[in-house]
């Protein structure tokens, strides 16, 4: 139900989102932007196409340039492209 509300709201405003921050990130978080995985930390950057995984007993926040918020519970992948989200 809310990634219904989102898109339709991504559609109204025309925004292109390329990029979000971690905002919380616990326990084992990775981010892989094509070079391989790396330990992820508040505060990160990441960009589309990129990957965040989280293991076990793990969770992570994205707030995307519009404020809209991503949360990502244990054992979770997470990858987005800015035109899909339109």
């Amino acid at each position: 139900m809310a990634f219904a509300q989102f898109l339709v709201m991504s559609s109204v405003w025309g925004v292109e989102l390329k990029e979000a921050e971690l905002t919380t990130v616990k326990n084992i978080v990775e981010r892989d932007e094509g070079s391989g995985a790396q330990q992820a930390k508040t505060n990160d950057k990441i960009q589309e196409k990129s990957k965040v995984t989280t293991a076990a007993a793990s969770m992570a926040e994205l707030t995307f340039t519009d404020s809209s918020i991503t949360r990502m519970g244990a054992n979770t992948l997470f990858s987005f492209q800015s035109k899909e989200r339109l």
